[in-house]
């Protein structure tokens, strides 16, 4: 049995059910556009998660770090690769890193670009 995340519900949307109803944020880092399992929609706005608020608020928290917020998206990536096994509307996982990872900058100098 693999240990139990925290689960936030999101500041102001729905509120999660179940343990696993929302994707565990690390610690320090609060956001208000959070996924929800198993669909990996934005809890507060209902759009493919991260969605473009969440983007800014990821960017603005992992400002300095952005080895450890491709770190945390690229676990976030590899949940949705899991929970989307036999979820068609998806439509090819593959596509899923331009969703999660495809939009960091590669370095500093391209932060503008997010």
């Amino acid at each position: 049995m693999s240990p139990r995340r925290p689960t936030p519900a999101p500041a102001d949307g729905p509120v999660a059910a179940g343990p696993d109803a929302a994707v565990s944020v690390p610690v320090g880092v609060a956001l208000a556009h959070v996924a929800l399992r198993p669909s990996f929609d934005c809890g507060k706005c209902g759009e493919p998660w991260p969605c473009a608020p969440a983007k800014v608020e990821l960017a603005e928290q992992f400002q300095a770090d952005l080895l450890g917020l491709s770190t945390y998206l690229g676990a976030q990536m590899v949940d949705a690769m899991e929970q989307a096994t036999g979820n068609c509307a998806w439509g090819r996982v593959d596509n899923l890193f331009d969703r999660f990872l495809g939009w960091i900058p590669r370095d500093r100098r391209d932060r503008r670009a997010a």
